[in-house]
Formats: C-alpha cells, structure tokens, sequence
C-alpha cells in the first residue's frame, strides 16, 4: 500500500500545480482586459495623433479638473485667516468668486483629455500634434467661441511678404472678449470691482475714447508680422564700443474691422502735425507719423485702412510692401522655399497659424551673444542670455490651429520633437529658480573675494609709501605715479579694484583716490590717518570702501562715500 500510494501522490502534486497556476495567472488574464471605470476620451484623442514617433502621450483631465475647481472653494478658508480686516477676507472672498466664475464660463472644464505625439519627419524637421480634446455641447464656453472658426489660412497670408520672420494669424473674436469680460464683471457681487471697473472705463472715455466703440469696431481676424531684411543692414554699436550689424526689422499690425473708428480717433489726434504724411483715396487711407530718432531701423509709425482691415506698421515702406502683397502685385511668404518646406502635412484651414523663421532665430542668436560676450556683462545677466540664446538657435516652426466641435487641434513642422521641447521648457522655471537663489550667492562671494583683493593691493601700496618715506625725510609721495618711477612698486594689478569696471594697469590710471600729498610717516595718529581709499564706484552699488591708513592697515566699510566714513568713525581724511 504504502509504494501503491505514490501514484496518487504524484497525480495530487500535479493537480496542485496546475490548480495553483490557473489562480495565479486569472489575475493576470484578467488585468489585460481590464474595462474603464468611467469613460475617457483615449480614442477620440489618440485617433487624432501620431503613432510610431519619438513621443506619444494621453492624459485624461477629468477628474484633474473637477479637483481643480473644488480646490478653488478650499482656498476660501486660507484667505479668511490670512486676511487681516474682515474688508480684506471680503475682498478676498469677491475675489475667488469672480475667478470661479470666469473659469465655470470660459469653457475649460469641458476638456477631457490631452493628447501629445512627434514623429521626425527628417533629420531637421519634426511632426508635432498637440490635441485638447472635448465633448460636443450645444452652448460651448467663451474660450472655444472665442477662438473662431475654421476658415482658408491663405487670407492671412496674403498679407504676409517674402521678408516675413515671425507671423500670427488667426481668430479672435476682441469684441465678444470685452462683452464677457465687462458682463463678468458688472454681474459680480463686489462693488469694491465694480467700482474701479467703472472708474477705469470713466478715465478712457474722458481720454476721448468710447471703449465698447473701441473693441465693437474690431473684428474676428487678426494677425501681426514681423520682418527681417537681410540685404539691408545697419552698424549698431554696443556700449563697451564693439559694432554688431543687425538687419533692417519692421512690424505690421493688421486686423479686420467692422468700421474705422480706431484709425478715425488717432486722425484726429494728428490732425495738426503739419509732418504727417496723408494718403486718401478710394481703396485707402494713411497716415504715417514721422520720429527724428537716431534708430538703426527705419521707425515711420504708419496707420492706415485697406480692405476692411485696419493696419498699423513701423514704417510707412513696409505698409505698402504689405498692401502690395495682398494685391498680388509682389510675391509673399508663400512663395519661398522655407514656408513651402514647412507646409508638410499641415492643413491650409484652420482658425489660425504661426511662423518662425530660422533667420529671425540665427539674427536673435547673434545679437543676445554679442551682449553677453560684453565684459561688462554681469555673470548673472550672462547666463540668462546664453540661455536665450540656445532657445533661439536655429530655431523654426510653423504652426496650425483647428477649433472643432470635439477640440483644439495644434499641428506644427519645428527643428525640435516634443519629446525634447517639453522637457527642455520643464527644465527653464527650475533652472531660473536654481539661478536666481544660487547666482546671487555667488556673487556675494565674488565680491567678497575682490574685496579681499583690493585691501591687499592697498597693503602693498601702502607699503610702498612707507618705503618711499623712509629714503625721504619721513615725506609721503607728491603722487603714486613716483612709486613706480623709483622703483618702489611696480605690479600692474595693484594699481586696479578689482571690483572696478574699467581696469587699471598703472598708477597714473590707478582707480584708488591717494590723499597722501604733504603727509609724513610720523602723524599723531597714524592709524586713523587715511592716506588712500577706494574710489565709491569701485565696488556694486557703492556700498564698499576700502581705506588705507598711514599706519599701513586697510580697513573696509560698508559706506558709500568716503566723508561719510570719516565723520562716522573719527578718522582723519585731510591729513590734521
């Protein structure tokens, strides 16, 4: 019996494992069919993206943004206790009801999920997709009415020249933003913004302008350009005297408008500057306004009406560049290489687009290090430009905006893949906080470094005087330049603070006030005897002086002037 049992026992020991195994793998199973709770956008978002790239992502922004608004009421018990008056927990309170508001209007709560991708579209070139997605209503928020609608992205362009560096074009209806905004306001419970609200539009309308007039004449369409011209170029001097050449830049301003009465009321303001140059014809009105300032830009301030849009630009050439362009009598952006390149698989309708130009970014580049390589740059401002200036380098896009009944849709062409952008910008807020509480630590100890420095060069000129006076009768020099002349001192740091801009190799060039003139080694009062100090501009702000007194010790004070430091602390600043 007991050898007939182990067949038994085997078949058991099997039964067991496989047993064990279907209970330990039905969890599994089932986590790979695992149902959602609740419904998400997932598959409206991700059939909008781009599978196979660099960068994919989906987040559903649901219950982020039901957090997010009863966040906003949990606030209100922090405003009470920090307030100090019950005025100021009242205006709190106001406060945080009219944000509530504006948010609950606006539209965003709508949005159920983002979705993110890039695909390199070749070895320069990456396709982005930026999507907010949300769920069709038959009354959508102010934000998706706002931004218009989907119209042929060419009437933006045919504005737009072939010096074109920077363009926005889109939709954005300003008078239904100044209707909501003034209604959110006025239909709020404090009086306390109701008040200043009416106070403000009071002083616009005393100014000679009807605000509601004012953002009622302008229409959904709008756009600016920014131009750079290569082929023509002006010398611009830095002020440590070193000449960088920048292209001739202009802006243009344009916007559809429902009647002239922006142009009308700066007509009017002009209307008695015998300078201003004036065009009336059917199709067009101008003005341009010109400015005797000595700018290395051409700088004509021109407004003007043409079309049903109104415009205004820097100068009153690229105007009629502009205006020439929408004729079709001159070639516009569209027709260069750079904007047909970047079309790649963008749509040519949408509610709006942009585009940078890698020339604006290589010119900006340029400009930002020529600053930053100024040995009067600061380290601190050094770092900041340096960081600017990688952001901008080769730096270029163009992109295209869809406002649909299920979203926001951005579909850009940029030399960076999102998947290097977004960290790269995460990156930006932290590395300037890092900066900002590190940089001035830094400088401090800098400074203090230098203000070490500078006490030892004034050691060793004052121990150079005493040589001098002992082979002189006990006289100090007339002048430091005799301390080099005989030999007595001859280092060409001393001479300098090297806390001082301008550095100073010589002691004829010395940037230290010598008051030495006509004293000997033998005063009453050798240690309160100043025989040099430093000049107040040598160090930050003034707000250090070194003092060298006959005795031969430096002292420092944290002063700015040295009469100050001689009337505070007893010493003597005229030799008596």
């Amino acid at each position: 019996m007991r050898h007939g049992s182990i067949p038994n026992l085997t078949l058991y020991l099997k039964i067991t494992v496989m047993v064990g195994a279907i209970a330990i793998s039905q969890p599994y199973a089932r986590s790979q069919a695992v149902d959602a709770v609740s419904k998400t956008s997932f598959d409206a978002v991700t059939e909008r993206l781009d599978k196979g790239g660099d960068f994919y992502m989906y987040l559903s922004t649901a219950e982020w943004l039901q957090s997010l608004f009863s966040t906003i009421d949990r606030f209100s018990a922090p405003a009470k206790l920090q307030a100090k008056t019950d005025a100021d927990a009242q205006r709190a309170m106001e406060g945080l009801a009219l944000f509530k508001t504006a948010l609950a209007t606006s539209g965003l709560g709508e949005v159920s999920g983002v979705g993110i991708s890039s695909i390199p579209a070749s070895d320069q070139m990456h396709h982005n997709k930026f999507y907010l997605h949300r769920y069709p209503t038959d009354n959508p928020g102010k934000v998706w009415q706002l931004l218009g609608d989907r119209h042929d992205l060419a009437e933006g362009l045919r504005w737009m020249p072939p010096t074109t560096a920077y363009a926005s074009y889109g939709s954005f209806d300003i008078g239904m933003f100044w209707t909501w905004l003034n209604d959110l306001i006025r239909n709020s419970d404090s009086a306390e913004w109701n008040e200043a609200w009416q106070s403000g539009l009071a002083g616009i309308t005393n100014a000679g302008v009807d605000p509601a007039k004012l953002f009622e004449s302008v229409g959904a369409k709008n756009g600016c350009i920014f131009t750079v011209n290569d082929e023509r170029t002006f010398p611009y001097q830095l002020k440590d005297g070193r000449e960088v050449v920048v292209p001739d830049m202009g802006f243009v301003i344009f916007a559809k408008v429902r009647n002239p009465y922006i142009f009308d009321l700066i007509d009017e303001r002009i209307q008695g500057n015998p300078n201003v140059e004036r065009e009336d014809s059917d199709s067009l009105k101008l003005r341009a306004i010109p400015l005797p300032l000595p700018l290395p830009v051409v700088l004509k301030p021109t407004i003007a009406v043409y079309d049903g849009y109104l415009l205004i630009a820097s100068n009153v050439d690229l105007l009629r560049q502009v205006i020439a362009v929408q004729k079709g009598e001159r070639p516009g952006i569209a027709t260069t290489d750079e904007y047909k390149n970047l079309q790649w698989k963008l749509p040519n309708t949408g509610s709006g687009f942009k585009f940078l130009s890698r020339r604006l970014s290589e010119n900006v580049a340029t400009i930002v290090t020529s600053i930053a390589d100024n040995p009067a740059t600061s380290e601190e401002d050094r770092l900041f430009l340096d960081m600017i200036s990688d952001w901008y380098k080769n730096g270029f896009f163009l992109s295209v905006a869809e406002n649909t009944d299920t979203g926001y849709v951005v579909t850009a062409n940029s030399n960076q893949s999102v998947g290097k952008a977004i960290p790269a910008q995460m990156m930006v807020a932290p590395t300037a906080i890092v900066a900002g509480m590190m940089l001035p630590a830094l400088s401090k100890a800098r400074e203090k470094a230098r203000r070490i420095n500078c006490a030892g060069n004034l050691k060793q000129i004052g121990l150079g005087c005493l040589m001098y006076s002992g082979e002189h009768n006990g006289n100090f020099p007339e002048r430091l330049g005799l301390l080099s002349e005989e030999g007595y001192l001859q280092a060409g740091k001393v001479w300098g603070c090297p806390s001082a801009e301008i550095e100073c190799g010589t002691a004829d060039t010395t940037n230290y006030t010598y008051v030495g003139n006509g004293l000997r080694d033998d005063v009453d009062a050798p240690q309160l005897t100043i025989i040099a100090y430093d000049n107040p501009t040598n160090h930050p702000a003034g707000a250090w002086i070194n003092v060298l007194f006959v005795d031969g010790h430096v002292q420092g004070f944290p002063m700015s002037d040295i009469e100050s430091v001689a009337r505070q602390h007893g010493l003597n600043l005229d030799g008596n």
